[in-house]
């Protein structure tokens, strides 16, 4: 077709790439943790995967913020279509967050985007705005001048305006700005070490060898931090089981639950194992019993067990907030160390996964929070006496973490809170949120 070029030839261009990715998916559906994967169905270098992957992760990230400017600057009222809004979004990432892209080249690149991509007729409207954006800041200057505290905040920082209300009644103005500037930080991939077969040294030198940029996590002696946007599965040492994905917060967090050669131990919504097979190896040989709603999830937990050489772990479909569901598995069963990794909101690994501030709506919390209580009280009967609970989150908010282990608590007498921690972060090197409660059941 006139003014388009070839498949094959778009296959091999990163803006086309990452513009067919935003237009397949609702902009709050795409899941950002397997970008690397789809990518690699593309036929791009390197580089270009590297920039395909964050053009899409970027447009998600800011995806307030770019919309607002697409508002400010744009001369036309006419609906705007979604294939457009992307274009616009993908040329606007690159002028406001790609330093290393000239300007002109990225006014150039997204209109040529548009004459090959069959919006064509929208090309000079995609001309216009982005010329418009360099040439004309004081259009921006103006209107944030008009916006409130919160409004400002959600527009430099990309976050929900309710979201960013909600949070400044528990963090003050200056730590939630670390928080939201952590939240557009790309997230590296953070794997644990698998002591049974390697040492922290000998992958990070595996991983170098091959030109693989990482190093050692600063919060956890296990954890790596490495720097690559590829397939997991394709790293040195993965099929030999040298090293398995576990962020180091979870990390530093699963182990405030001490493990005994008594140790009897139950871990609920245990998907995809990594808490599991970390837990599994403090003290090899101790047996587990992991739990996760469906086989698939069941299936993931065997297959990290078996890769890592882990015989020890036995995983079970079954409902962990529906005492018949967990009773057809467990019966009679009691157990002294109980691991309750309870869904939540996400919200601290936004950077992670950008999607979910977009995804979250203000009343999940209230859903969210009904379903963590029924869990734990479900759960919690199979705690034995002297037992403990450990109940973790990767969500920074209070209503998930402290205040409803507050409730729990006051409900049931007979559990105590014997340490807890909230992971807030303020750093690139701090590590993504979290929070974990060790809770004892009381002789």
């Amino acid at each position: 077709m006139s003014g388009k070029r070839s498949l094959n030839s778009l296959n091999s261009n990163p803006r086309f790439c990452a513009y067919t990715i935003l237009n397949e998916f609702a902009d709050d559906s795409i899941v950002t943790d397997g970008l690397g994967d789809t990518l690699s169905g593309y036929a791009l270098s390197d580089d270009d995967k590297r920039l395909a992957y964050e053009l899409v992760s970027g447009v998600i990230r800011h995806r307030d913020t770019l919309d607002t400017l697409i508002t400010w600057y744009s001369t036309s009222k006419a609906k705007m279509s979604k294939q457009v809004r992307n274009l616009a979004r993908i040329g606007i990432y690159q002028i406001k967050f790609c330093d290393r892209i000239p300007d002109f080249a990225s006014v150039n690149e997204t209109v040529n985007l548009a004459n090959q991509c069959g919006q064509k007729k929208s090309s000079g409207f995609i001309n216009a705005l982005l010329r418009s954006i360099i040439r004309s800041p004081e259009i921006e200057s103006q209107h944030k001048r008009g916006l409130s505290v919160v409004g400002h905040m959600a527009y430099k920082h990309s976050h929900p305006e309710w979201l960013i209300k909600r949070w400044l009644n528990q963090f003050d103005k200056e730590r939630l700005k670390k928080i939201c500037v952590f939240n557009n930080i790309k997230a590296p991939l953070v794997i644990r070490i698998n002591p049974l077969k390697t040492s922290l040294k000998q992958q990070q030198a595996l991983l170098s060898d091959a030109g693989i940029s990482c190093e050692p996590s600063p919060i956890h002696p296990q954890c790596l931090r490495v720097y690559h946007a590829g397939n997991i599965t394709l790293l040195p040492g993965y099929n030999e089981g040298f090293f398995f994905v576990q962020d180091d917060t979870p990390a530093t967090l699963i182990d405030l639950m001490p493990v005994t050669a008594d140790s009897r131990i139950l871990d609920m919504c245990a998907a995809p194992g990594g808490k599991t097979c970390a837990t599994a190896l403090k003290l090899p040989g101790t047996n587990i019993i992991a739990i996760d709603k469906t086989s698939d999830k069941i299936a993931l937990i065997q297959s990290s067990a078996r890769r890592l050489g882990i015989d020890t772990i036995s995983a079970f479909a079954a409902d962990a907030a529906s005492p018949e569901s967990l009773n057809t598995v467990l019966g009679n069963s009691t157990f002294n160390r109980i691991i309750v990794d309870a869904p939540c909101s996400n919200t601290g690994v936004l950077r992670k996964r950008p999607e979910a501030r977009w995804r979250l709506k203000p009343d999940d919390f209230k859903r969210l929070t009904k379903l963590q209580m029924r869990i734990l009280e479900t759960v919690s009967p199979y705690l034995t006496r002297g037992g403990l609970l450990l109940y973790m989150t990767c969500s920074i908010d209070a209503a998930e973490n402290n205040q409803l282990v507050q409730k729990f608590t006051a409900g049931h007498p007979d559990y105590g809170v014997v340490v807890e921690h909230l992971h807030v972060p303020s750093s690139p090197a701090s590590g993504d949120g979290g929070y974990a409660a060790l809770i004892t059941r009381i002789d």
